[in-house]
């Protein structure tokens, strides 16, 4: 039988831990702690050229002749950078769906198109915040899936 001392113990432990796990995903947000699957640019390589929007998007409307090339409206763009953002959670990420809006993009000038309105509406590049919560083998998945996919 637990007295009323213990009981309080419990309860105080219980809602430290929950500070000390809260505090813990907060820290990790702001990339302020390192975690296990922490990612640099050194690990993964440089960043892949189409997750460098503007230049991207130019250089292929460039080459393809100075014409656009396919875009997405601004608003799809959002929406889909959106999906992306919120695909990351402070207890439970959703890697697949960031996964699947980047690989259901028709070419990869649309993802330079959604890297652009990501970084336009959070502040931050695509990349930086994909590095925060991928974890390798989904990067992997990424890799390969861009590797087939159309320039533009």
């Amino acid at each position: 039988m637990i007295t009323e001392g213990q009981g309080k113990n419990i309860v105080t432990l219980i809602i430290a831990l929950f500070s000390a796990f809260f505090l813990y995903k907060l820290f990790q947000e702001f990339g302020l702690i390192a975690t296990k699957g922490s990612k640099t640019a050194e690990d993964l390589g440089k960043q892949p050229y189409f997750l460098n929007p503007t230049k991207y998007i130019s250089d292929m409307a460039e080459q393809h002749g100075g014409a656009n090339v396919n875009l997405i409206h601004q608003s799809e763009a959002s929406e889909l950078a959106s999906k992306i953002y919120w695909s990351k959670g402070y207890i439970y990420d959703n890697e697949g769906q960031a996964d699947s809006v980047l690989t259901n993009a028709p070419s990869l000038v649309i993802v330079a198109q959604i890297a652009e309105r990501f970084a336009k509406d959070y502040g931050r590049t695509l990349y930086s915040y994909l590095l925060s919560f991928l974890e390798d083998s989904d990067w992997i998945v990424l890799k390969n899936n861009f590797e087939g996919k159309d320039r533009y």
